[in-house]
């Protein structure tokens, strides 16, 4: 009756991540299958939306946009050192519910975001002076989704090893000027 119970809860309110409930093992492992499909079933549907005409015809007009000029973020904003500034954006970003905002950015970039995924640790953690919501799990996925941000939608390691050439962390000089240029465009696609 309790497995039947817990199957329903999950069935009619499914958690965000299964992995934090405790149980019976077995259940536990078919509750997270079941989860880990329907999710997958999901990011495909969603892959095929991004990828249909009607959504590549827009995805092409707002880059003709941004390459014109029309649409961009001021020269006077740069995105690396100004913290505030960083903070908005994820505000802004967070403002979208956690399942949305994971399936929009795992359509986009094209990669699962994981709760505990290293490769997605922030080495420089920001303080945006409010709360990111809610318990332990939640809050494990929006710390997850906030790394993945900073480190790749706010930033892009290829332009950035462009203009340092590795040998140094931020570039300076005219070089830090065609840097924050060309990384206020990409931000933008």
């Amino acid at each position: 009756c309790v497995a039947f119970t817990e199957w329903m809860n999950f069935t009619f309110d499914p958690s965000e991540n299964a992995h934090d409930v405790t149980g019976d093992d077995s259940i536990e492992g078919f509750r997270i299958l079941m989860e880990q499909q329907r999710m997958g079933a999901i990011r495909i549907k969603s892959t095929e939306l991004k990828n249909c005409t009607e959504m590549q015809d827009i995805s092409e007009k707002i880059r003709t946009e941004i390459g014109r000029g029309r649409l961009c973020i001021r020269d006077d904003r740069d995105l690396y050192a100004d913290v505030p500034l960083r903070n908005q954006m994820l505000k802004l970003l967070f403002s979208y519910s956690t399942p949305w905002l994971r399936l929009g950015l795992e359509t986009l970039f094209g990669e699962t975001i994981q709760p505990n995924d290293p490769k997605y640790d922030s080495p420089n953690k920001l303080s945006d002076g409010g709360k990111i919501p809610v318990g332990p799990a939640a809050n494990r996925m929006n710390q997850a989704l906030r790394n993945f941000i900073v480190i790749r939608v706010l930033s892009d390691k290829v332009v950035l090893s462009k203009y340092t050439r590795r040998l140094c962390k931020v570039p300076s000089g005219r070089f830090g000027e065609k840097y924050q240029k060309e990384i206020r465009t990409v931000v933008l696609y």
